[in-house]
């Protein structure tokens, strides 16, 4: 079984895996981005336009809202990031994403790490997947040049021939940059703090995203 949610809120969605399901998932959509359904009788979900947030039909990407009894009263001492987070009955995850026809939901990236014409989150995934080697990948998003890939491996090496290989077909993207797993730095939480990588590796913390609701 998969979840996903946010501390704001609890669990947002379900997914039950079989091993048939899991197989019949295409290689390049992993499984873990695929999030089903919203949680029964308690949550729901709605993609809306970022710029007018105007729900939009099945199949186009945007913004996931969600509407649940489980949502978090406020931030302590930080009610204007709160009033940025809501609308009405509605929490802005800040995550993109899609809903089919049949209300499941696909993510595609947080807002403020998105790429455009591309997914941080499925670049990731993809070369976790084609290179055991790498125990993580966080791609950066850099307005004006090329998304810069930050690799953590097990020997401190990486094979250029594989990493060619690996991303033949995906985005253009600049040289990777090896690092530690302590060069990372990250939350409380554990998430990764890309607007510190984005500003050591490039100079600025900016990236293509708002940040509006992080």
């Amino acid at each position: 079984m998969q979840g996903w949610g946010q501390t704001e809120t609890g669990a947002l969605t379900l997914r039950v895996f079989t091993r048939r399901s899991l197989a019949r998932v295409r290689h390049d959509r992993p499984a873990t981005r695929q999030l089903g359904w919203p949680v029964p009788l308690r949550t729901s979900l709605k993609v809306v336009d970022p710029d007018t947030m105007t729900e939009l039909p099945p199949g186009r990407p945007g913004l996931i809202l969600a509407r649940t009894r489980a949502r978090c009263l406020g931030y302590v001492a930080e009610p204007e990031r709160w009033r940025r987070k809501t609308d009405g009955p509605w929490i802005v995850t800040g995550d993109l994403g899609a809903r089919d026809r049949l209300g499941r939901v696909t993510l595609l990236d947080r807002e403020v790490d998105t790429v455009p014409g591309a997914s941080c989150m499925a670049i990731e995934d993809l070369i976790d997947d084609r290179l055991p080697g790498v125990t993580e990948c966080v791609v950066l998003g850099v307005p004006g040049s090329p998304p810069v890939p930050l690799l953590v491996t097990g020997t401190g090496r990486l094979d250029e021939a594989a990493w060619a290989r690996a991303v033949a077909d995906l985005p253009p993207m600049s040289r990777p940059v090896l690092l530690t797993e302590e060069q990372i730095p990250r939350t409380a939480t554990g998430k990764v703090r890309r607007g510190e990588l984005r500003a050591r590796f490039t100079g600025s913390p900016a990236g293509y995203g708002s940040g509006r609701w992080t």
